[in-house]
């Protein structure tokens, strides 16, 4: 009788996704957490892209302690399997609104490709809240 075997089936990276999944708006100094889930076999190697530009941030998660304006837009995560060769994505849009600028109704934001992009204005110390409109 011989010994028993293992057999790997790799696959993937299926299902990517960023959590949190939907858009976000935050103001200057707030925390930015995003976390990218794949199915793969093997684990996949992970890249982290921001308006397509690398992030050089390795691994499935990708923080930003104090935002600050310049980390507005699509931030997408990029996960590839070695053995299969395959690729996959998810993308998330992120806002960053300054001290004195909060974005106008939702009816005046604006949609490029499938990135929310709202339209700000100057106003004294409010803090916006972020609407859903589909």
């Amino acid at each position: 009788m011989s010994d028993p075997q293992t057999l790997t089936v790799t696959h993937g990276p299926e299902n990517v996704k960023i959590i949190p999944p939907v858009s976000q708006l935050l103001q200057v100094g707030d925390k930015l957490s995003l976390s990218c889930t794949v199915e793969s076999v093997p684990a996949p190697q992970y890249q982290w892209l921001l308006n397509n530009s690398d992030l050089n941030r390795p691994g499935n998660t990708y923080t930003i302690e104090k935002v600050s304006l310049r980390d507005n837009g699509n931030y997408t995560c990029v996960a590839y399997n070695t053995d299969t060769g395959l690729s996959a994505k998810a993308s998330v849009s992120i806002a960053v609104y300054g001290m004195n600028a909060v974005p106008m109704q939702p009816d005046d934001a604006l949609v490029m490709g499938n990135a929310w992009c709202p339209t700000f204005v100057s106003v004294p110390q409010a803090r916006p809240r972020l609407k859903s409109h589909h």
